[in-house]
């Protein structure tokens, strides 16, 4: 699009004798006017691959936003924001240590040790200890 009015445009099938137009459209959620944008730009393009002259304008009108809907979230949920960053740090913690372990038992037991004085071969151990892992 010339007026750079929407993220993306992918076209999947445009056939003008059919008239079938086949297109995604992405717009940024954040900006309330790039969807209407992007499908007018979209719908312009079509318009002007059909021979038409000029544009199609649009008008968009948002609706109002109720003050329950905006300023309630950020207002009253620090504490449980609060809560709920301890709680995932700490999940990621005990995750992260829950891999140590193992490790940790195959040193003190001598596992590996006494795996390679059996004749495993050592690319096989790794390969098992790494698919194991998983």
């Amino acid at each position: 699009f010339e007026d750079g009015s929407c993220d993306a445009l992918f076209v999947k099938n445009y056939d003008v004798d059919a008239r079938i137009f086949n297109h995604t459209v992405l717009s940024h959620p954040t900006a309330f006017h790039s969807l209407a944008v992007g499908i007018n730009s979209a719908n312009s393009a079509i318009f002007r691959l059909l021979g038409g002259k000029g544009n199609i304008y649009v008008t968009n009108h948002p609706m109002d936003m109720i003050p329950d809907d905006g300023e309630a979230d950020d207002d009253g949920n620090i504490i449980q924001n609060l809560i709920v960053a301890i709680f995932v740090g700490f999940a990621i913690s005990v995750l992260s240590a829950s891999f140590s372990t193992f490790l940790v038992w195959e040193r003190m037991n001598n596992a590996k040790h006494l795996q390679m004085v059996s004749g495993v071969h050592k690319l096989l151990f790794w390969v098992t200890a790494y698919i194991s892992d998983f």
